[in-house]
């Protein structure tokens, strides 16, 4: 039997589906999604959300120093930028897209954020208005250089754990915000290192694990489960 044209479509597989090529896309569009998803629930397997979480506790930590010392006389949401620019970070790295990709999609991210920022601190006026204004700590000028910092901060040490097995270096920028911060701060605020330093090194340790247990099972082996706890109960005692 034929559809249509006599010996066109001989089969009604071959008939033509109208509207196939939007449904193509949409599902090309909900695999992506699912893929990414997959992505991040093998992430929470292999221990990478539990680095995640303690890269955000620990420069969180120095974050809220820099938010506690008033560096502007606005109150600049330190921690929700921080806490934007690590899971924006995180979800690009879940992307099956080129390199040249991410980082096009990260700058237009960080540009977005600074845009939307301006806006919010120029109080009424143009963002050129406010730009031109003349330079001191108290102005949009410096408000958007702690932004910016904070945004490349969150995004640089989210790459280095998770692409690198890196915490080293995160753990310094952390380091470097408290020490700037410190002399801003009255005494009360001095246990904040301490702290900070317990969970920065805890974080050092934990992503050594991952980086060693990840190389240990591309080679065909694994971690006892009592010498997995034994290793987490050390870094955690050595660190605090």
């Amino acid at each position: 039997m034929s559809y249509g044209v006599p010996g066109l479509y001989d089969r009604p597989e071959d008939v033509p589906v109208y509207g196939f090529g939007s449904y193509h896309r949409h599902s090309t569009f909900m695999g992506s999604l699912r893929n990414i998803f997959r992505k991040l629930f093998q992430s929470a397997n292999t221990g990478e959300w539990l680095n995640v979480i303690l890269l955000l506790v620990t420069l969180g930590i120095a974050v809220y120093s820099v938010q506690q010392a008033k560096w502007v006389s606005s109150q600049l949401p330190l921690i929700l930028i921080l806490l934007l620019s690590v899971l924006s970070t995180v979800l690009l790295t879940k992307l099956s897209f080129p390199s040249r990709i991410k980082i096009g999609i990260a700058v237009a991210l960080l540009f977005l954020m600074l845009l939307w920022q301006a806006v919010r601190l120029a109080n009424g006026l143009s963002i050129f208005q406010a730009l031109s204004s003349n330079l001191n700590e108290s102005t949009i000028h410096f408000a958007v250089f702690l932004l910016f910092v904070t945004w490349v901060s969150g995004v640089v040490s989210t790459w280095l754990v998770l692409q690198k097995h890196n915490a080293w270096l995160p753990a310094g920028i952390g380091v470097a915000f408290l020490l700037v911060n410190l002399s801003n701060l009255s005494p009360d605020y001095y246990i904040i290192l301490p702290v900070y330093l317990g969970f920065a090194l805890t974080m050092i340790g934990v992503t050594w694990f991952t980086k060693s247990r990840h190389d240990l099972k591309k080679h065909g082996g694994y971690f006892a489960k009592r010498t997995t706890t034994f290793i987490i109960i050390s870094v955690l005692f050595i660190s605090f």
